[in-house]
């Protein structure tokens, strides 16, 4: 004999974004985390500014939970080479109960998950809608639709080109906003802000002097999703005098 449970529809799901971000030209791509209890997919829609927008199924685990990690954000369904820069909505949707979306049938006359997959990437994309109108038309046909039990939760991510920045340069031990004075022999803080991902990047430090000379290099690839970093210099075998530190991901 066979036992099965059923559970009611519940849905978590975030796109793991480093400082609100994701970039378009070294990663390209997300850690997806969340639950979908008695899903084996969901409906993952991307929307931007101009109204492109893709649909694709993202697996679930047998135990409800979501975790993919390097998804890489797609080309849109609408023919455009890539995502307009700025803000874009992801969408992670779900059926309820029923496992189907809205009122059971699309109007592409598709059910379940590839239907509402399909009527994203070929239906609502001859439309010419604009981001609005795009987004207003996936909800109508799930969440939105009489007496639908459909899930959809919603975030909002912006879509750039790598930037890393230096915010701040202060001594170890008297933390400070903008430029500060280091004296000779203390180590030197160096903070500021990326949106690309840890681990698989890294940040470079390169120390010069007032004749353009590299005198030292440090580097860090330890931050978190808020994309605050920081590394640190030493000065013990610096003359004083005035120096020049920059920051490199590889592109900035």
């Amino acid at each position: 004999s066979q036992s099965i449970q059923t559970v009611d529809g519940e849905l978590t799901a975030e796109l793991q974004t480093i400082n609100g971000q994701i970039n378009n030209d070294i990663d390209n791509a997300a850690d997806i985390t969340g639950s979908a209890e008695g899903q084996q997919q969901i409906v993952l829609a991307f929307v931007d500014r101009r109204g492109n927008v893709r649909a694709q199924l993202k697996d679930v685990e047998d135990d409800g939970s979501i975790d993919l990690e390097d998804q890489t954000i797609p080309t849109p369904a609408t023919g455009a080479s890539e995502f307009a820069e700025g803000t874009i909505t992801a969408h992670f949707i779900s059926p309820g109960r029923d496992d189907n979306f809205g009122d059971g049938e699309l109007p592409n006359g598709q059910t379940g998950l590839s239907g509402l997959q399909n009527f994203i990437n070929q239906n609502v994309t001859s439309g010419n809608l604009n981001a609005d109108q795009v987004r207003e038309r996936i909800v109508a046909e799930t969440t939105d639709e009489t007496a639908s039990d459909d899930l959809m939760i919603t975030q909002s991510f912006r879509y750039a080109e790598s930037q890393t920045t230096i915010d701040s340069v202060y001594p170890e031990n008297a933390e400070a906003a903008g430029v500060n004075p280091v004296a000779t022999g203390e180590t030197i803080v160096v903070a500021g802000s990326t949106n690309i991902r840890p681990d698989d990047n890294s940040i470079t430090l390169e120390l010069f002097n007032q004749d353009d000379e590299s005198i030292q290099i440090s580097s860090t690839d330890m931050w978190e999703n808020d994309g605050q970093w920081s590394a640190t210099l030493d000065t013990s075998d610096l003359e004083p005098g005035t120096y020049v530190v920059e920051s490199d991901d590889s592109t900035n």
